[in-house]
């Protein structure tokens, strides 16, 4: 889509729901019709600068549709149930008229996931900072035991909504020589992220790790030092190849 009558042109505009084919401040999108405030509906915009070029997906709600949302996110886990739930309360007229990905970015203000911690194959049960133990099924699907549970019955995708945590782990080859430790392969450059327990981890220029504790001001503990404290026998690996 070329806005501003350039490629290298960006302009201001806005994005009106209505029947007339164009005004002069904002843009026509194509199959949209009805009145402000009463259509559901989502779109992509493509701006082209230079050699990059940025896709994104954007999404309307009406006010009644919102009011579903609303019920919804009372119980984030319900977040697996997304698309049955909104097919049975004919969200946006049908499920089609949706891009689910976008109404989760939307409604719970980021995206579900940002970026993959992996785990070797084959890796042991392990702690995370709430005392949660997270396990590898046959299946290689991720699964999380939490304080009080009797076994692993919570999914990662259900407990990282609840915990906060944007981001998912990938089963990977085990390296060669690993230690009795579990380990975690942060891809370089790789944003600061949250354990559950508030605390935030960072990776520094000279690939060392570091964790800034709730009421902290700067990243002030070494992973190993925040790792025995916590009995967290877990390793943390930067990650130079996918």
């Amino acid at each position: 889509m070329n806005l501003g009558g350039s490629p290298h042109q960006l302009s201001q505009f806005e994005i009106v729901a209505h029947n007339a084919v164009a005004s002069p401040d904002n843009i026509h999108i194509e199959g949209l019709t009805g009145k402000r405030g009463s259509v559901t509906h989502s779109f992509w915009t493509l701006t082209i600068f230079d050699n990059q070029a940025h896709a994104t997906l954007h999404s309307m709600v009406n006010d009644d549709d919102q009011s579903i949302l609303t019920q919804i996110s009372k119980n984030p886990q319900k977040i697996r149930e997304l698309p049955n739930l909104l097919t049975s309360s004919n969200f946006g007229g049908t499920l089609n008229n949706i891009h689910l990905s976008a109404i989760k970015t939307l409604f719970f203000g980021r995206e579900l996931y940002s970026f993959n911690i992996s785990i070797p194959r084959g890796t042991k049960p392990f702690l995370l900072s709430d005392g949660s133990e997270i396990a590898i099924s046959g299946d290689e699907n991720i699964w999380v035991k939490q304080p009080g549970q009797a076994y692993y019955s919570t999914p990662w995708q259900d407990y990282s909504i609840v915990a906060n945590l944007d981001y998912k782990f990938a089963i990977i080859a085990p390296e060669d020589n690993v230690d009795s430790l579990a380990h975690l392969y942060v891809p370089r450059g790789t944003r600061p992220f949250l354990l559950p327990d508030g605390s935030e981890v960072a990776t520094s220029g000279d690939e060392s790790i570091w964790v800034k504790q709730p009421g902290q001001a700067y990243y002030a503990t070494p992973w190993e030092q925040y790792a025995a404290d916590k009995k967290l026998k877990l390793k943390i690996i930067i990650q130079h190849k996918l």
